[in-house]
């Protein structure tokens, strides 16, 4: 059985990567994730978000799509 981890998904604006940061398309970081190792980043439906390691997560981060001023959005992110 799996251990489950605990992370933090945080909203950035500032990574260089990231260049169409607007209400619609946002980029996210997750802290807290073992920097070698390779995660799954998926929507509650199974959609695909991406696929990284954790140091790429921390420092590139990924963009997520939040329609609305005031949105959030519930991922599962799991280890390969």
């Amino acid at each position: 059985m799996q251990r489950n981890a605990r992370c933090c998904i945080q909203l950035q604006k500032s990574f260089p990567n990231c260049v169409r940061f607007n209400r619609k398309i946002s980029c996210a970081a997750i802290n807290g994730l073992a920097a070698e190792k390779t995660y799954h980043v998926k929507k509650m439906d199974g959609k695909r978000i991406t696929i990284k390691t954790g140091k790429d997560l921390k420092m590139i981060g990924f963009e997520v799509a939040l329609d609305k001023v005031y949105d959030g959005e519930l991922l599962e992110v799991s280890v390969e």
